[in-house]
């Protein structure tokens, strides 16, 4: 099967929200950088080890010297994310990396679409991670209460989380 790289790097602009789909409320990540977007639906236990994970990379980045103050996360409305996707898809595996001794962090999610897998990097700054992350850990208490509420399963990705729990 055929791989697809999405690299965007670095990216303009990121964000995690909850979208109505089919009568389905689905947890999506879209990012996108100067030369294309993707969006990405994301489990709840995905995003939330997502969350804990870029939280976690701010914390042990802080004393690298790059710190810009504090930035705000992109809503999923913002005309920076309405443009077409180069790729809509389900994430099978996301997961965060670090840069060695760097500005950026990379998120990196794993899956299969029309008959191919793809790879998706989307490199961002500790700050952009940190707002992220914030971000996340807020529709996650949302969408949970939302479940709840209905009884529904985990909306999102492939429905399994691929996490264990544990930042890598």
């Amino acid at each position: 099967m055929p791989l697809h790289l999405y690299r965007l790097r670095p990216v303009l602009a990121i964000s995690f929200g909850e979208m109505l789909v089919a009568d389905e409320h689905v947890l999506t990540l879209r990012a996108r950088s100067h030369a294309m977007a993707v969006g990405l639906r994301l489990s709840g236990a995905d995003a939330d080890r997502l969350a804990r994970c870029l939280l976690a990379e701010r914390e042990s980045g802080a004393g690298c010297g790059w710190q810009i103050g504090p930035v705000e996360p992109t809503p999923l409305q913002s005309p920076w994310l309405a443009v077409p996707l180069d790729l809509d898809a389900a994430a099978q595996q996301v997961h965060v990396r670090e840069q060695a001794a760097g500005r950026y962090v990379c998120i990196e999610a794993r899956g299969a679409a029309a008959g191919s897998t793809f790879l998706v990097e989307l490199w961002i700054t500790r700050e952009q991670g940190a707002a992220l992350g914030r971000q996340i850990e807020q529709v996650c208490s949302q969408h949970g209460e939302r479940q709840r509420e209905w009884g529904g399963p985990d909306a999102g990705g492939s429905g399994e989380g691929t996490g264990d729990g544990e930042c890598p």
